[in-house]
């Protein structure tokens, strides 16, 4: 399953934790997760704010990224060529780029999507990959 950061963060976050994406964290031992290379980054990017706003420890947050990158399997760069695609995916379906990535990596994987991402739960349904909401 490709699960976005929006999803695993509601496994850390106390302010995101959802009974849906509790449950999603429970299929860990039956379900591979998988995310594009940047995966890290964005949960860095979120966990460093959640910092700065008083919202987690900086021992919570490294213990969060920890877990966090343990969990999920993150994928290798797209070629160049395949950026291009990923670009035209994202127009088509009014994604951001890099929530694009996400979609591009279960649609070539043909594997569900975990998000919170309002949008990019839509654009999967569009373009026929199985979405899983884990807002609720």
């Amino acid at each position: 399953m490709v699960v976005d950061a929006s999803a695993a963060l509601a496994w850390f976050l106390p302010s995101q934790v959802t009974p849906s994406a509790l449950a999603l964290l429970e299929r860990r031992a039956q379900t591979v997760f998988i995310a594009p290379w940047y995966f890290g980054i964005e949960l860095r990017s979120v966990l460093l704010r959640s910092e700065a706003r008083g919202l987690i420890s900086a021992s919570d947050a490294e213990e969060s990224l920890r877990d966090g990158l343990s969990l999920i399997r993150l994928e290798a760069p797209e070629a160049a060529h395949r950026l291009d695609e990923v670009a035209v995916l994202a127009r088509s379906t009014g994604l951001r780029f890099y929530d694009a990535l996400y979609l591009a990596l279960a649609m070539d994987r043909r594997l569900p999507l975990a998000s919170r991402d309002v949008g990019l739960l839509n654009a999967a349904t569009q373009v026929g990959v199985d979405a899983l909401d884990v807002r609720g």
